[in-house]
């Protein structure tokens, strides 16, 4: 795992809105999320403008088993959502952020890890709903190396 992944950082975003696609992942199966992104990625390339670019999981309703993902944009206030888009609202949340630069296989791994250790050793609890993101930024593709550079994100009391 890499040694950057293991320290964190505090960060607080206000509420926003978002564009984007989403995906109920039931039983937790992933395997849609690679089409929706293929899906997505032409709305980030496209010219639209936005305020940045995340991958987003929280509870499925009822807290049935797995997540409801979104990948989206964060959008400027006031602006429109392309059209074909969902908008959708998050809330003002604190956050506790590590380092990702990993194959993307290695998501899950990360994500189980800061739940089930990083964030009781560094003495934090998830916020009830849970949420997690994923932040996409400028340079979060490493071609070079086929590896992904972001930042996890996980929502915290």
């Amino acid at each position: 795992m890499d040694s950057a992944a293991q320290g964190h950082r505090i960060e607080e975003l206000t509420a926003w809105t978002g564009a984007g696609l989403m995906i109920d992942c039931p039983g937790f199966d992933g395997s849609g999320i690679a089409p929706l992104w293929e899906k997505f990625s032409p709305y980030i390339y496209g010219g639209t403008e936005h305020d940045g670019i995340f991958g987003i999981s929280m509870p499925l309703p009822e807290n049935a088993p797995g997540f409801r993902y979104w990948a989206v944009m964060k959008l400027r206030p006031g602006q429109a959502a392309p059209a074909g888009l969902k908008t959708v609202d998050f809330p003002a949340l604190r956050f506790a952020v590590w380092h990702f630069h990993e194959h993307p296989s290695q998501l899950p791994v990360h994500f189980q890890d800061i739940y089930n250790n990083r964030l009781k050793a560094a003495g934090l609890v998830s916020a009830s709903p849970w949420m997690s993101m994923e932040h996409y930024g400028p340079e979060w593709h490493d071609e070079a190396a086929g590896r992904f550079r972001l930042d996890l994100w996980i929502a915290i009391r």
